[in-house]
């Protein structure tokens, strides 16, 4: 167990260790197998008797990148807005960047040098760790309603490639500027709500990938089915599906 009375809200890991960020203290520590020790890297100033939670943690090019959002003070939590901070570790120290109901990122991956996360009510964004800015990709194709949906439920890097997991429908980001659906999905339009067709499973709970095939599950079937799209001969006149 980590060396801290807080709970555990965030757990991370890579080759350089595993992570994990706390609930309430905002803190984040490195656990080593080789020494079974802690260290802790991380403790946001709660100064005020406020509290903050880790709610995403990265690694970009041995950087770590963590997510904390909560109150200053403990006063009249629900009149307040919430504090959001982007810590971006910076050799021995981290720079901090803190605004009001900023962003808030629960996962992240690294394509070619560029951070991508999965931001709260956001959808997906690009993070610059230079300045703690971020740029907002496009927003996803309509769903069931005429505002495009934006919670996402996984994001992945396969082939080099960005996919995001949301309303059970997995999409490709295209550099031109946009998402495409890579289910063959197609839609029929009743009186007052539309049927989604998909060669993907329905109802997708599992979405992973071993770097050379992309696998999902979901309820319907439940087993796992590997993306076949794009793979060439003999599969290079098939259609993209899920077969």
């Amino acid at each position: 167990m980590p060396p801290t009375d807080a709970y555990i809200k965030k757990i991370f890991a890579d080759s350089s260790g595993l992570y994990v960020g706390t609930y309430r203290s905002g803190e984040i520590w490195r656990y080593s197998p080789e020494d079974k020790t802690w260290t802790r890297l991380l403790k946001k100033n709660n100064d005020a008797g406020g509290e903050f939670h880790v709610v995403g943690i990265g690694n970009l090019s041995g950087r770590l990148v963590a997510s904390i959002a909560g109150y200053k003070d403990s006063l009249d939590k629900a009149e307040k807005r919430i504090t959001t901070v982007i810590a971006i570790q910076k050799d021995s120290s981290w720079d901090q960047y803190e605004e009001e109901d900023g962003l808030q990122f629960l996962s992240t991956v690294e394509i070619s040098g560029t951070f991508f996360v999965a931001a709260y009510d956001l959808g997906v964004c690009k993070l610059d760790l230079n300045s703690g800015t971020y740029q907002k990709l496009a927003r996803f194709p309509p769903y069931l309603q005429e505002d495009s949906v934006n919670w996402i439920d996984e994001l992945l890097v396969h082939k080099e490639k960005l996919y995001a997991l949301t309303q059970s429908i997995i999409y490709q980001w295209d550099e031109a500027g946009y998402w495409i659906s890579i289910d063959s999905i197609y839609y029929e339009q009743r009186e007052v709500f539309r049927i989604i067709h998909s060669s993907a499973p329905n109802y997708i709970n599992a979405f992973a990938t071993d770097g050379k095939h992309l696998f999902s599950g979901g309820r319907i079937p439940s087993i796992p089915m590997v993306y076949m799209g794009d793979y060439g001969p003999p599969y290079g006149s098939d259609p993209k599906g899920w077969p």
